[in-house]
């Protein structure tokens, strides 16, 4: 929105803030936090939203990519470590983490061909290759998965 890129672009993740907002709310009513702590969290978010976008000089827009690029890094990083600890990727699915694969393909793409900006571009590549790293995990350590599951499996449920 910043920098005017095209909605194309962009646009899919006005649906993941929905859904995260939605998560967050969730998170809320099932915790039965107090409306005034999520009415103080609410707020620290949209002031520091507001603040950002009307102090943050339009010379530091680059770096704003490379932050969200962090953020993720810091829940993907450590799944593929756990996962090459334990040698199974416990409940990952193969469906969902390949419909990730293909979506950041589809960003690549999209960024390619209507975005001039190469901080983006390295931002979902880096995001491609370390969920294909996991893709990849899930396919290589099936059988270790599949050992695993049926291991936790409660004794109750298992069928012999």
């Amino acid at each position: 929105i910043l920098t005017f890129m095209p909605l194309s672009s962009w646009g899919e993740l006005l649906s993941v803030l929905a859904q995260n907002f939605i998560l967050a709310g969730c998170i809320w009513y099932y915790n039965q936090y107090s409306l005034a702590k999520c009415a103080g969290t609410t707020l620290v978010f949209v002031l520091s939203t507001f603040t950002l976008y009307a102090y943050l000089p339009e010379s530091a827009y680059f770096s704003l990519p490379l932050v969200s690029m962090f953020i993720g890094w810091s829940g993907v990083l450590p799944q593929i470590y756990s996962n090459h600890i334990n040698q199974h990727t416990g409940p990952l699915s193969i469906i969902t983490q390949s419909l990730n694969v293909a979506g950041s393909l589809a960003r690549i793409f999209t960024t390619l061909t209507e975005v001039d900006d190469n901080v983006i571009l390295f931002s979902i590549a880096c995001s491609t290759v370390l969920q294909t790293v996991l893709l990849v995990q899930i396919i290589t350590l099936r059988e270790n998965t599949a050992r695993f599951a049926k291991m936790s499996e409660p004794e109750s449920k298992k069928v012999d």
